[in-house]
C-alpha cells in the first residue's frame, strides 16, 4: 500500500530535522571537547594505536639488527630502463 504524497513528505521533512538536530548536537559536543564516540570505536582505535607501536618498534629493532630498509621510493619502469641501458 503506497503512502500519500503528503504522508511522505511530512515523514521526509521529520527525518531531514532530525539528521539537522543530531549533527547540531554533535557540533555541540566537538566545541564543548565531548566525546560522544561508542566503546566499539574507542576499542577499534586503541587497537590500532597498539598495532602501530609494535610496527614502529618491530622497525626499529629491525634497523637494529643491520636489516636492509625499504627504498624511500620505487622507481619509475623507465628510470630502470635507462639505468640499464647506461651499464
Amino acid at each position: 500500500m503506497s503512502k500519500h504524497p503528503y504522508l511522505l513528505e511530512i515523514e521526509s521533512d521529520y527525518r531531514r530535522q532530525t539528521y539537522l538536530d543530531e549533527a547540531a548536537v554533535d557540533r555541540l559536543a566537538r566545541e564543548a571537547g565531548l566525546d560522544r564516540r561508542g566503546p566499539l570505536h574507542k576499542a577499534v582505535c586503541h587497537v590500532l594505536c597498539e598495532l602501530g607501536r609494535l610496527l614502529v618498534a618491530s622497525g626499529h629493532r629491525l634497523e637494529g639488527l643491520g636489516a636492509p630498509s625499504l627504498p624511500h621510493s620505487v622507481p619509475s619502469p623507465e628510470a630502470v630502463t635507462a639505468r640499464s641501458g647506461q651499464s
